[in-house]
C-alpha cells in the first residue's frame, strides 16, 4: 500500500477491529501504516538516535577531559594563592620591621638636630617643658601675641616638642 491518505477515512472502523482478538494485529498494521509508523522509520529512528548517541558521547568525553584540566588549573591557582599569601605575610613582617626601624631613625636624626643646631640656652628645655601643656593653647598664645605667623607655627608643630623650637 502507498497511499495511506486513502485509509485515514476509515481509522475509526479500524481502530474498533483491534478489540476483535481475531483482527487486532490486522488492524495494528494498517493502524500503524496511517500514522506513518513502521518498522524501516523504527530503523531510521534508532539508528539516528545512535549516531546522535555517539556525537554526544564524544561531546562527553571532551568535557571531561576539559573539567579535568580546569580542576588542574584551579588546584595550581589555589596553591600559587597560598604562596601569595604567605609571601604578603612575610612582607608584612618585614613592613613592620622598617617601620619601627624607620620611627628609630626619626628618634635620632631629631636627637642629632638638637645637638648640631642648638645654640639655645640650656634653660629653653625647661621653660618649653613648662608652657607646654597637653592643649598646646599656652605657647601658640605666646606665639601669636609675640606677632609670629600661622606659618610659623605651622612649622614649629610638625617638630618633635614644638615649643622648644619656639623657644630656641
Amino acid at each position: 500500500m502507498k497511499h495511506p491518505e486513502v485509509l485515514k477515512q476509515y481509522k475509526p472502523q479500524i481502530e474498533k477491529m483491534t478489540s476483535d482478538v481475531q483482527f487486532k494485529d490486522s488492524a495494528n498494521s494498517i493502524l500503524d501504516f496511517i500514522e506513518g509508523r513502521s518498522l524501516a522509520i523504527v530503523t531510521e529512528q534508532v539508528d539516528a538516535n545512535t549516531e546522535q548517541l555517539g556525537i554526544v558521547t564524544n561531546d562527553l568525553a571532551e568535557t571531561k577531559g576539559n573539567v579535568a584540566r580546569i580542576d588542574e588549573t584551579v588546584q595550581q591557582h589555589s596553591e600559587d594563592i597560598k604562596d601569595l599569601n604567605t609571601e604578603v605575610t612575610l612582607q608584612r613582617e618585614e613592613l613592620e620591621v622598617v617601620k619601627a626601624e624607620l620611627a628609630e631613625a626619626m628618634i635620632d636624626i631629631e636627637r642629632i638636630d638638637r645637638k648640631t643646631v642648638d645654640t639655645t640656652p640650656t634653660w629653653s628645655h625647661d621653660v618649653a617643658k613648662l608652657l607646654d601643656p597637653e592643649s598646646n593653647t599656652d605657647w601658640r598664645l605666646l606665639a601669636k601675641r609675640l606677632s609670629y605667623s600661622n606659618d610659623d607655627l605651622k612649622a614649629w608643630t610638625a617638630h618633635h616638642s614644638p615649643l622648644y623650637e619656639y623657644v630656641s
